[in-house]
Parts: C-alpha cells; structure tokens; sequence
C-alpha cells in the first residue's frame, strides 16, 4: 500500500524498521514496521470508511489501515518483549553470534519461531529481508516469495506457523451496503483507503506517506449508490484464517484449466480474492499457465483484470510460492516471471544440535511413550543425519563430517593447533563445498521416522537399534529422496547391515563415534564422577604449567616431596604424551603450545577469569583421549569378570561401584546393563 517516492527514504525506512517517510521526507508516527501497534485492531463502534479515516487521522495509529506485506511483517517480526527485532550478529546466543558474524545489520533474528523451527535463523533472516525490502517500497514489493527446497524440511510447516500467528490478528476491508432485500457488497475484499478521492488524499499522504488505488466496480456501484459519498460506506473487520480461507488462502491441489473459450474459472478469483490483504500461497510448478500468468500480473500491476475483460480489482496481498525444485525451471518455463521471484532456499538441517532438538520435540508429542534413548545414542543419529546431508569434500574440516556437523551448529573446532571459527557463509562457500548441501542424504522427514520406528523397536533405545531403523527406513520408498550420492556416503558412515541383534560385519563411522563415548563413559566410571574431574584439572593444570615454561623458555616449580617446591625443566615427556593424543607432533607442537598459553592468557586478561579446561576443545579432547588409554585395560579387566565369571570380593565392589557410577552419571538401570555388555562385546575387546 505505502510506497517511498525515492531511494533515500527508502534506505531510512530500511534502516530504521520503525518510520514511515512522507514525500516530504520527514519521519511520520504510525509506522507500519514497528513491531508495537496492537495486533488486535478491532475498533469497537468504527463502522464506515469515514469514521475509519478520521480515527486514523486523530489517533495517529494507521494499524487499521495495514494490509498485504505490511500485515504478514507485523505478525513474522513479532517479539515476546515486543522490541524490534535483534541482528543475528549480536543475539545473546555466542554459537548464532559466531555463526553470522560476516553478516550485516540487516539479518535478523525471528524468536517466534525458534520453538518450532531448528536451523533456520539464515532462512528466516532471508524472508524478513524480503519483507523489510517490500515494507520500504523495493522491488521485493513487486516479487512473488519463493520457499524451495527438498521434501520434508519445512516449508509448508512454516507457512501454515505463520498463519497460526497471524491468526491473532484481522485487517478491514470494504463491507457490505443495503438492507436484507438489496445489499451491495465488494467480492474483492478491497482496501477501504481506495475510496477515498484523490482530492482529499492530501493530509494522508503528508502525514503517514503516498499510497495509490482505485475503487474497483462492486465499490464505483457502493459509490453510487451513495450518491458518491464515500464516508458512508461500511467497512467490515476480517480475521486471518488459514482454513476458512479469509486473508489467507494455502491452494495445496492443482487449479481447474480455463474453458476452450478461454474465460478463466470462477474458482482462480474466488482464491485471489479471499487472500487479497494478507497471503496467498501455491506451488505455481502445479498449476496452469494461465494461472501462472494471472499471478505474475498481479504482483507487478497490484490489480488483476475481471473475466468481464473491462474491470480491474486491486490485489494487496503477498504472493508465496512453495515448492521442492530451484524456481529457475519456473522462470525458464514463464519468462513472465523474470525478476519477478525472490528466492529463499530451506536446507534441511546441518547443527546437530538443531537436529537433537527436532528429536525431542517429535517425541514431546508422543506422549504415550514411555521409551527413552541411552547416553550418546539419540546425539549419535542426530550427527548422521547431519552428516548425509553434507558433502565430505571440505578442506577446513580435513574432510570431517561430524566437524561440519559441530561447526553448523556454532561450535569451535580444533585442529592440530589451529582454532577453527567459521561462518555459516564461509561453510557454504568452502572450495570443493557442494550447494546441495541440506537438499540431500536423509531429510527431516526421515531422520524422524526413524527416531519413531527406534522407539517402537525398544523401550530402552540403543545404538543397535537407531541403525537397525536406519537401514530399514533407507531401503523404504523414502528413500528415494536420499540421492544417490548420498546413499554411498551413507555405507560409510552406518557400516554394514545388521547380521544379528548384538552383531555387526563392519561397524561405520557413527558407531565408531559412539564407541569412543562409551569407552570415555566406563574410564570415567571407574574412577569416579568426582575423581575423574579431579584427575582432568590435575592434568589440565600440569600441562598449562610445562606448556608456558617451555613457550617462555623457563623453569617449572614442581613439587618435590616434604612440602618443599624446586624448579625443574619443563617436561617435553609429559607434554608430547598428551599432544600426541591429537596428532599433534614435531613443529606443530610447539606452535599448539603456544597458542595454549596465549589462549588461556587472552581469557585472564579479557574476562578477568581463570580459564578452565572446557574453554579449549581440543585440547580437553587430548587429555580425555590420554585418560582412556591409561585406564582402558583396567576397565577390560573389569567387564571380563561381569560377564566372564568369577572375580574377587575385591572386584565384586569393583563392579559395584561402576554401576553405580554409571548411574549417577544418567544411566538408567535398564541403560547400565545394556552399555556394559555392548562395551565387553565391540569396544574393550582384547
């Protein structure tokens, strides 16, 4: 409806996402993009355009007037505090922060839709750039939105969240005039503003900005019946309903064509027109070309010829088209469309954590289910079905598939000495990195049967049982969505199928992973909760001491017995046993040390606090990697004699204590067993 006259206001409204410019060039009230005008707007005794236009002019508050663009913007930008919305590059999460730091102030960060949606804050900036862009009269204003990507990842999801938000709110349009035995009505559901003449638009346009339109026939015949006077003419208050199709219209099946004589179906203007001031959405890949054409002139034109071929009618709505294929096909096939379409490709995605999320809200929702996943077990599937939608052709990563997986996700990434910090944007535009990624490998759709069906197989879901679901759910007709290439990466990553129950030919890279966690869990287990973090801060603090005396070319106090300190050499021994647990060696080490101590260093000074092993991953990794190897044989001996019979009295406290160990770290009872056994047979074999 509000268009800016030029590009300097529009780089202000832009900017701002809170005026409204006037020709003139000066900041108005009433803003259309400011997130804190009341989203219910029904006005009690306002019944005519008259009274609708004075209340708007008294009051200052044009949200009666908000349709279209504005309307969506409103209800999409919406924040619990009620503030405008946050820069992704200075939200209070540090791993979004770290992930959008390349980008400018201009990508926002959506909170209505984090509950529901994981892995979507470049998605969803993208969309709100294409409102921002619409709102301040740009050429997205003139564009059709278009959500693509692979089956299952979310679009229709976020379209039908949207209008559940929207639903909270209504827009006026254009009512009906006349008593019970002739009523006059406007079909179009038309913006009341267009009935007021170009005349008296003046204190309007100066005040709140320009707007242009003009009555469309059923309200020229309101008019005249009126005997032109335009204050009479009622105004009706229409809520956003997805499923009545009032404001908002989702056309999920295929159009009727048009007739062999060419008249179009009553059918595509009813559509239209009970979407016109608030959304419209279809797959145009599905409908008649015809359609398709109708469609991209109401999006350049705002207005739509009548099937009498003589009449227009305006349309203020924002056009969306959602489907599973990149939308250059759909302009290659309607030249109509050329520059006429904003795209914003969804990824399935790639944070495993936003996958782990996705995991446990499905499982919210089943809430008959008393079936639980061991330890590492659910994180475990999350990863793979990350890792099959990536390409493994990353040299950052050294080729690692569960790196990206935790670089997606905001997480640092250490290196053999090298701290990796990378942007959502510097993943996606790696040499070698596909733009596939996120549109192949398994989907949500079926990364989440998968979860279901592992639950259905057991009440205590173990890793045996997430692959034995996967490959079931591959060899499905889902599968058909994985791709090919996809398939090969994934008898990497799960192994060979399933022989038996509690047996496997060749294990994959995601079983292998978890084995790592539960041989940690058991070293820690044996030692103790306590012990083991004692022991980590022992080594941690050790190794901080040895690694600055030997950056700074001095001597270490250690302790020498009877409660007297001397000072020694650095210990290389010590300091290359736990390095080389990273494969970190040679001048590698040496440039690994130093950035250690700068690290640490960096922190005291910075953050005027003593930093902790948990503050540098790789280096937590190498110690966690030292302690397993030093204790992995007590815990082999161990297990031999649960399920090798015999043991000492010694040894049967032994074993107690691990099970409980074990529990107090969050296994249940029914988990102890399981991962003790699973551990005797496939990770401290001899």
């Amino acid at each position: 409806m509000v268009h800016f006259d030029n590009k300097e206001d529009r780089r202000m409204a832009e900017h701002d996402s809170v005026v409204v410019v006037s020709d003139s060039g000066n900041p108005q009230n009433g803003s259309l993009m400011s997130g804190v005008l009341p989203l219910d707007i029904s006005l009690g005794g306002v019944k005519t355009v008259g009274e609708l236009y004075d209340y708007c002019i008294r009051t200052g508050d044009i949200s009666p007037a908000i349709r279209g663009h504005a309307a969506v913007w409103r209800f999409f930008s919406k924040t619990p505090d009620g503030k405008l919305p946050k820069a992704l590059a200075e939200v209070d999460d540090p791993y979004t922060r770290r992930l959008f730091a390349d980008r400018d102030t201009s990508y926002k960060y959506y909170p209505m839709f984090a509950p529901e949606f994981f892995d979507w804050e470049a998605e969803l900036a993208e969309i709100g750039r294409y409102f921002m862009d619409a709102m301040s009269g740009g050429d997205a204003k003139k564009q059709i939105l278009c959500l693509w990507g692979g089956h299952g990842c979310g679009k229709t999801s976020f379209v039908r969240y949207l209008a559940r938000l929207m639903a909270k709110g209504a827009y006026y349009a254009v009512g009906e005039l006349g008593d019970r035995e002739k009523k006059l009505r406007c079909r179009h559901h038309c913006h009341w503003l267009y009935l007021v003449p170009e005349e008296e638009r003046g204190v309007w346009h100066n005040r709140f900005g320009y707007f242009e339109g003009e009555p469309c026939a059923d309200c020229a015949g309101m008019l005249i019946a009126c005997a032109g006077n335009w204050r009479q003419i009622p105004v009706e208050r229409r809520p956003f309903l997805l499923r009545a199709g009032c404001g908002i219209v989702h056309c999920e099946g295929k159009l009727p064509p048009p007739a062999q004589g060419g008249a179009l179906p009553h059918e595509w203007y009813n559509a239209l027109f009970a979407a016109n001031g608030g959304m419209f959405v279809t797959d145009l890949d599905k409908q008649p070309s015809e359609f398709v054409s109708l469609i991209a002139q109401a999006v350049m034109d705002g207005a739509v010829p009548l099937a009498d071929h003589i009449s227009w009618a305006n349309l203020d709505c924002v056009f969306v088209h959602v489907g599973n294929t990149n939308p250059v096909g759909l302009t290659n096939q309607h030249t109509e469309l050329r520059d006429r379409l904003y795209s914003v490709g969804i990824r399935a995605p790639l944070s495993w954590l936003a996958e782990r999320r996705l995991f446990q809200k499905r499982a919210r929702e089943r809430t008959q289910s008393s079936a639980h996943f061991m330890p590492h077990v659910e994180e475990t599937l999350a990863l793979l079905s990350c890792a099959s939608r990536m390409d493994d052709r990353c040299p950052k990563v050294e080729n690692s598939l569960w790196d990206k997986a935790r670089l997606h996700a905001g997480e640092q990434v250490l290196r053999k000495g090298t701290v990796l910090t990378v942007t959502r944007r510097q993943l996606f535009e790696s040499e070698g990195n596909s733009q596939e990624e996120g549109r192949m490998g398994i989907l949500p759709r079926l990364s989440v049967r998968m979860h279901g069906l592992a639950i259905q197989q057991n009440s205590c879901v173990g890793i045996g049982d997430i692959l034995a679901s996967a490959h079931a759910c591959i060899k499905s007709d889902d599968a058909s969505v994985v791709g090919a290439e996809a398939k090969q990466r994934l008898k990497d990553l799960l192994g060979e199928e399933l022989q038996e129950r509690t047996k496997q030919t060749k294990s994959g890279i995601a079983e292998d992973r978890y084995r790592r966690a539960v041989e940690m869990d058991l070293v820690t287990a044996i030692l103790g909760l306590e012990t083991a973090v004692e022991y980590r801060a022992e080594l941690f603090g050790r190794y901080l001491d040895h690694a600055g005396a030997y950056t700074n070319k001095t001597d270490v106090e250690v302790d020498a017995g009877a409660g007297k300190k001397e000072k020694r050499q650095p210990d290389t021994s010590f300091l290359k046993s736990i390095e080389e647990r990273g494969e970190v060696s040679g001048s590698s080490a040496d440039k690994f040390r130093q950035e250690v101590v700068s690290f640490f260093f960096q922190i005291h000074r910075r953050e005027e606090r003593i930093g902790t092993l948990e503050d540098h991953q790789q280096l937590a990794e190498m110690i966690e990697t030292f302690i397993k190897r030093e204790r992995s044989g007590k815990v082999r001996a161990l297990l031999g004699t649960i399920f090798g019979g015999g043991g000492t009295p010694s040894q049967k406290d032994e074993q107690d204590r691990l099970r409980k160990n074990l529990g107090d770290m969050g296994y249940r009872d029914c988990c102890i067993e399981a991962v003790l056994l699973y551990a005797y047979r496939h990770v401290f074999t001899s």
